[in-house]
């Protein structure tokens, strides 16, 4: 149905879904970033450039922050986190490699934008109020179609079904679609919890069929993080609480 399903965040979950789903994705500049500040978001778009072009910063979490926009992204952590503890030469060694990843994610964004592919663009709205959530969404969608030279593109709304108001509603047209979900997963979690069967119905609605193999896939990831809890905790009781 569609030749393109990628995401523009706000954060990781869109994609963890859509890996669920498909097996793996094809990255796209927000695939794996986290955005902080939405305002600048349609300002990103307008200029791909200059998304981590020029200063940067690495935060608490580890994560290395596009001061231009207020976006962050998952830097290599085998090359930040050598010997546990970034260092000064590890962090400009990981910004280093980020940027070059950066570059290379921002050329298939501006291949994609120039091409006849039918392509769907899935976006989380976080509730900030229904004035806010409408400017956000038209404000958006307008970039793309200024930028999306052939038309062929359908921007996905996905708000939680609580924060849907009938102006909201009012915004679907042929190339915006609204679609709610439960709840969104909890921010730490992006990878594992929220509105499976929500998302599910979504992608099946995208792709037109039912993919069972998603609850699989999902299922093993599951497991794996209660494995590792297990783990972390039998370690800690066996070190004396510590």
């Amino acid at each position: 149905m569609f030749d393109v399903i990628t995401s523009l965040g706000y954060n990781c979950e869109i994609s963890f879904r859509l890996e669920n789903y498909f097996g793996s994705i094809d990255a796209m500049p927000f695939s794996w970033s986290f955005v902080l500040e939405r305002k600048k978001f349609p300002q990103v778009l307008e200029n791909i450039d200059r998304l981590f072009a020029d200063e940067v910063e690495l935060l608490e979490d580890n994560m290395i922050l596009c001061k231009n926009y207020n976006i962050k992204f998952h830097p290599r952590y085998d090359m930040l986190l050598k010997d546990g503890t970034p260092t000064e030469e590890s962090t400009q060694m990981a910004i280093d490699e980020l940027r070059q990843r950066v570059s290379h994610l921002k050329d298939k964004w501006k291949k994609l934008i120039n091409s006849q592919k039918e392509a769907v663009f899935l976006m989380k709205v976080e509730n900030m109020g229904e004035e806010a959530n409408l400017q956000y969404i038209q404000d958006v969608y307008q970039v793309l179609q200024r930028k999306y030279i052939s038309g062929k593109f359908t921007l996905m709304i996905l708000m939680e079904r609580e924060a849907v108001t009938e102006q909201i509603k009012g915004l679907e047209k042929e190339k915006l679609k609204i679609r709610t979900l439960k709840r969104f997963a909890p921010k730490k979690h992006t990878d594992t919890m929220g509105d499976v069967c929500g998302w599910w119905c979504i992608l099946n609605e995208l792709t037109g069929e039912k993919n069972w193999k998603y609850f699989t896939r999902l299922w093993k990831k599951r497991l794996s993080w209660f494995i590792a809890v297990v783990k972390k905790y039998l370690r800690i009781e066996k070190n004396g609480g510590h």
